[in-house]
């Protein structure tokens, strides 16, 4: 079955007081990072496809990375979760390069969440994803957000 129910949510971590040498002159900045979750599909094989944006408000030349991590609820006790692991590098962020950094990450079940076993695979349904957004040279510490989400079929 097929759905065509288009999910999206905003999550918005505050960074505190970043330091970018070259950008700033050596003053210390706060930068907003927004990452917009726009779609969440799930395959028949049970992988998750994440797509969605990560936005800065002040630049971060050195870019942007992400790690996603996706855990789907199966039953009252077990789950099925997998993550990107090494994270996926999106490239400059902010306002002089490119302020929106789109992306589109492959979510492979591992069968194992927090060290427990718990084997399966993805399947339409509620999800929970959490995003690391982590500067790849410099400028603010990790950024972590999690968000509900409906996975839905991918065509």
């Amino acid at each position: 079955m097929m759905y065509t129910r288009r999910w999206s949510a905003l999550v918005v971590g505050i960074l505190l007081m970043g330091l970018c040498v070259g950008v700033t002159g050596a003053r210390a900045q706060t930068i907003v990072v927004a990452v917009e979750i726009t779609s969440a599909t799930v395959n028949t094989a049970g992988v998750v496809t994440v797509s969605g944006v990560v936005t800065c408000t002040a630049d971060v030349p050195g870019g942007v990375g992400i790690n996603v991590e996706v855990v789907q609820p199966v039953g009252r006790t077990k789950s099925v979760s997998g993550s990107t692991f090494n994270g996926v590098p999106l490239g400059p962020c902010g306002p002089s390069t490119q302020e929106e950094q789109p992306f589109s990450v492959q979510v492979f079940p591992t069968g194992f969440f927090e060290g427990v076993f718990t084997g399966g695979r993805f399947g339409p349904g509620t999800a929970f994803v959490f995003t690391d957004v982590f500067a790849l040279d410099c400028c603010f510490e990790d950024v972590v957000t999690s968000t509900t989400v409906r996975l839905t079929r991918s065509p």
